[in-house]
């Protein structure tokens, strides 16, 4: 079955099984890829099947022509620099990346408000969070009124009502239980 991707739009991508004797990286995470890929025929474009998902979140801003999609660095096997500050992309730091074009900057460096008072969806302001863990109050508060996490601390995003990464940012409402990807907030 072939498919249309944000990361690779000039191709369509195939699934494709790899041989034992193959070597290839991702194109998204620079990981390398082993047993089954998403790949052009056309050019040397591969994904992992996870970064191929298609419920990724896209953070469009006016500044780039790209969508731009939530990587954290702990999750990629080399290093990204940030073209706003340049520098590098430490362990463990957030960053947003276009895959298109190899652009990659720190979410410190990408103008994200702490706050959110309006958004088309929850009525009261959310906070931006660095990771739904138990460690946060916040999610602390969340998990022992439970239905929105689960024992593994998955999430799911009341915006888009697709599943999140805990390690990832999210904004959290402070008086109910809502909890939002920050490209939907955005």
């Amino acid at each position: 079955m072939e498919v249309q991707h944000p990361f690779h739009s000039q191709h369509l991508l195939l699934a494709q099984a790899m041989d034992g004797h193959e070597f290839t990286s991702c194109a998204a995470c620079a990981f390398s890829i082993n047993g089954i890929k998403i790949g052009c025929n056309e050019c040397d474009f591969q994904l992992h099947v996870s970064c191929a998902n298609p419920n990724k979140c896209a953070l469009k801003r006016n500044s780039h022509e790209h969508n731009m999609y939530y990587f954290v660095d702990d999750d990629t096997r080399r290093s990204f620099e940030c073209d706003n500050c340049h520098e590098e992309c430490l362990a463990d730091e957030a960053f947003y990346r276009c895959v298109e074009c190899d652009f990659n900057l720190h979410l410190k460096c990408i103008p994200i408000t702490s706050v959110v008072t309006v958004t088309k969806k929850h009525l009261h302001p959310l906070t931006l969070i660095e990771s739904v863990n138990e460690d946060n109050p916040l999610i602390q508060y969340l998990m022992d009124s439970n239905d929105k996490l689960d024992d593994l601390m998955d999430y799911y995003c009341d915006d888009c009502e697709t599943s999140g990464n805990p390690k990832h940012h999210a904004y959290c409402c402070k008086e109910c239980i809502y909890i939002a990807h920050v490209e939907c907030i955005m």
